[in-house]
């Protein structure tokens, strides 16, 4: 293979893409480093048993969460004993639409201090690395944020309903955002747009697969459980 014919093409790619690529190795080295001197497994590995039922087309046998974070699991399950592997695949996806979003900010001390506060947020990292679903969350979130902001609404609807199925209280984010989006559109051009309701039926048809299957229309079961334990005061949540 002649590696002269593509060294204009990478010159290009990094003439463009050199800081962001920069930005990438300094926190993906970060987390890898976190790996190292926590004591912590990855705990990634609880949703193993379900992306191997929904690899195998089977239904899952619960409920109690949501099947998004064993879906972003399944074509991962051949390094199911480098899960760590999976945690940084998906930190990098997040944080390429983390830095996106940056772009919008019109001020450069602005946007600077915002891509430092990444780095510097060593307890979010250390959350990505060792919490079940946080690398999940962390990256379905920036992107659906990131397709709101640019109005790119199928988008949008596929990651927020990803994100809803990985935790259920974020139906509430993706519901509101979109009827906020459409009665804007609405009252402002008299626009009439149906893609930015795409969560209502989404939400409807997740309901009746869950009604079926396990007997209650509950994004998850977990809910009320969470709820109970976010508003107690006996617990630090």
């Amino acid at each position: 293979m002649d590696f002269k014919k593509f060294k204009p093409s990478i010159q290009l790619f990094l003439s463009r893409y050199w800081k962001i690529c920069s930005y990438l190795v300094i926190v993906g080295v970060e987390l890898v480093v976190i790996h190292r001197i926590s004591d912590l497994p990855v705990s990634i590995s609880n949703w193993v048993p379900k992306a191997e039922q929904l690899a195998s087309l089977q239904v899952p046998t619960d409920n109690f969460y949501g099947p998004g974070a064993a879906l972003l699991v399944v074509p991962f399950l051949w390094l199911t004993d480098r899960l760590f592997l999976v945690v940084l695949f998906y930190f990098l996806v997040g944080t390429i639409a983390y830095w996106k979003l940056t772009t919008f900010i019109p001020n450069d001390m602005g946007r600077v201090i915002a891509r430092a506060g990444l780095p510097f947020n060593v307890y979010l990292l250390w959350l990505i690395n060792s919490s079940q679903d946080t690398v999940f969350e962390y990256c379905l979130l920036l992107w659906s944020v990131y397709f709101l902001i640019r109005k790119q609404y199928v988008s949008f609807s596929a990651m927020a309903l990803l994100l809803s199925l990985t935790r259920a209280g974020y139906w509430t984010f993706f519901l509101g955002a979109s009827l906020l989006i459409f009665l804007i559109g609405w009252i402002r051009k008299k626009e009439i747009n149906f893609k930015k309701l795409l969560a209502i039926p989404l939400l409807v048809v997740t309901s009746l697969f869950n009604y079926i299957n396990f007997g209650s229309p509950s994004p998850a079961l977990e809910g009320g459980i969470t709820a109970y334990f976010s508003y107690s005061k006996y617990h630090y949540l």
